[in-house]
């Protein structure tokens, strides 16, 4: 369940979207965990307020007014340049590349998880399935 809002901090006052989770706490901990540390890269919708409730768990996270990405591309009445399809795809791999780089893989990559956010870049979201992988790196020799 998503809902929208203004969410007023520090001053400032951000239209933010509310992703409202209910069920066990230990369900969703790798996503609160992995969301919360993911704040700081243009091409990954961290999360960026946590409010736990008495039977849910309330996640605020910056509002993307371009939509997904499959809006855009379900769009008869639009015509994406080739430019513009490798700027996504380029959005796309710095935000995947940001995820391997700490070793989080998302494992649930699709059109619906990929945000335009008001200057066009992609953001990639949605952690709900994702894990952190500890690499156990092995080297043969001869």
């Amino acid at each position: 369940d998503v809902r929208f809002g203004e969410w007023y901090h520090d001053g400032n006052v951000d239209i933010v979207a509310a992703k409202v989770v209910f069920g066990e706490l230990n369900e969703i901990r790798t996503e609160i965990a992995i969301s919360s540390v993911l704040r700081h890269h243009p091409n990954i919708v961290g999360c960026c307020g946590i409010f736990p409730g008495v039977e849910n768990i309330t996640l605020l996270f910056p509002f993307y007014s371009g939509g997904c990405l499959t809006q855009i591309i379900s769009d008869k009445n639009l015509h994406i340049s080739p430019a513009r399809c490798l700027s996504l795809a380029l959005d796309i791999a710095e935000g995947m590349k940001y995820l391997h780089s700490l070793n989080i893989l998302h494992r649930d990559l699709k059109c619906d998880n990929l945000l335009i956010d008001y200057l066009g870049r992609v953001g990639v979201c949605d952690f709900g399935l994702s894990r952190v992988v500890v690499s156990k790196m092995t080297m043969s020799v001869g």
